[in-house]
């Protein structure tokens, strides 16, 4: 139960699957009558042209091998049409199947390139000329960033009822792979399930909505700052497939993703966290709220969600045993070419021997499309309130989605503007968000983003 460190994988390993496909591909069953008629064709040829010796002992050999291995091969290929076998492009996805459904692999990928702005403003030389003597620059940062390269690969083992994802993902800043995904579910019947791996606690709702449907370029603040991000664990599941779900997850703890068992011992590690998350569909269908936007769908669709997270530091370690609680509740809407959004969050830290404080925060926002499926345009207003601090943050976004396929998600380009219009604390550099000097306010950030997925 340790702190999250990263790993390399051998990214070969995809290369050697893509390279797989090839197996999948057949020969239509006209090609091998062409092949046969050919051989007979030659056989009357040559008997027209030598005669009653011209079949001798080494011929017929040559020619029952030849026959044995079309006849093979027809037989193979015949087999895998009818098996339903084979490989190929189903939903989006690139798959490699056996023929009764019982194995299956499915590969996913989703590549994000930002380019990001960054502005702010920074303590001025006559602020610090009494104490320092010098003045500091107001400093701009911009560039171009891979901000999520990552590979998936999904599907079923020995029939339906097992199911796996593996994922992970190149770091932005130093191309690591590093694992995010590695668990396998096991659905045990009457909507119950059982699961266990590496996963994403079942925390905050923005957080488990993929990274590839959100609204805006990408995450709030707040997420940045409450999410229990990936965690290693197991846990029960029910869906009854109507309006209901159900999780609970027993873990090594938020944030605690790629350790080993032993890695916290003496070092402020988890003894022990719990999380567990329950969501109620009271119209549309649980489809709809895979993403933050109301693609494909005229259908009202609305969703409340709840959730808390219990935590506590690892006993007699030389670490600070500290107790986390958290909680939230949100809701969600969509109508025909618009959305809407929202959930508190609040967090209480007791530290063994230390002052106890009580953080919380909210999120609202919504779209609409101007141009159906096409172009939609955003907003997003965040306000939080860390105890400790004289003053609230307020984070308003804006911006638009522009899809250029068909599929949606699949290939869009997404731009938007951060205003922070109170002081941040601390960075979050993945959206867009820097530390803000002592008293200084009004951070801009402006970012355009190239989203494809396969």
């Amino acid at each position: 139960m340790g702190s999250y460190k990263k790993v390399g994988l051998l990214a070969g390993a995809a290369s050697v699957t893509l390279g797989g496909l090839a197996f999948g591909e057949t020969t239509p069953a006209n090609d091998v009558d062409a092949r046969l008629a050919a051989l007979e064709q030659q056989y009357q040829t040559l008997k027209a042209e030598t005669g009653s010796n011209w079949l001798n002992q080494a011929r017929q050999e040559e020619i029952r091998a030849m026959l044995q291995e079309v006849q093979a091969d027809s037989s193979t290929r015949t087999s895998l049409l009818q098996n339903g076998g084979g490989a190929g492009w189903d939903n989006g996805h690139f798959y490699l199947a056996s023929g009764d459904g019982n194995f299956r692999l499915q590969i996913a990928g989703q590549v994000q390139t930002r380019y990001t702005y960054n502005m702010r403003d920074q303590i001025t030389a006559a602020d610090l000329e009494d104490e320092l003597g010098e003045a500091i620059d107001d400093t701009d940062n911009a560039g171009f960033e891979m901000r999520r390269t990552k590979l998936a690969f999904s599907g079923n083992l020995f029939g339906p009822d097992l199911t796996y994802k593996v994922q992970g993902a190149f770091g932005r800043d130093d191309g690591v792979f590093t694992l995010e995904h590695a668990w396998a579910a096991w659905a045990l019947g009457n909507g119950w399930s059982f699961y266990w791996g590496q996963l994403k606690a079942p925390f905050l709702h923005e957080e488990l909505v993929s990274s590839s449907r959100q609204l805006a370029v990408d995450r709030s603040y707040v997420n940045s700052m409450f999410t229990g991000g990936y965690t290693t664990g197991a846990g029960i599941g029910f869906n009854n497939d109507e309006n209901f779900k159900f999780d609970f997850v027993y873990s090594d703890g938020a944030g605690n993703a790629n350790t080993a068992w032993n890695d916290s011992v003496g070092t402020g590690g988890t003894e022990w966290s719990l999380t567990a998350r329950a969501e109620f569909l009271g119209a549309g269908t649980w489809g709809q709220f895979s993403d933050y936007t109301s693609l494909g769908s005229s259908e009202f669709g609305f969703m409340i969600g709840g959730a808390v997270h219990w935590q506590n530091g690892e006993y007699g370690d030389t670490g600070t045993e500290t107790e986390l609680f958290g909680w939230t509740v949100d809701a969600s809407l969509e109508g025909d070419g618009w959305n809407a959004a929202g959930y508190i969050v609040g967090l209480n830290t007791e530290p063994n021997g230390g002052a106890s404080t009580d953080d919380w925060a909210f999120v609202v926002q919504g779209g609409a499309f101007l141009a159906p499926e096409k172009f939609e345009l955003f907003g997003r207003w965040e306000w939080l309130d860390f105890d400790g601090m004289s003053d609230n943050i307020n984070i308003v976004t804006f911006g638009a989605n522009y899809y250029i396929d068909t599929r949606g998600h699949a290939w869009k380009w997404t731009n938007d503007v951060v205003w922070a219009l109170d002081n941040i604390p601390s960075d979050a550099a993945g959206i867009g968000l820097l530390t803000d000097a002592f008293g200084q306010e009004d951070q801009l950030t402006f970012r355009s983003q190239m989203q494809i997925l396969f």
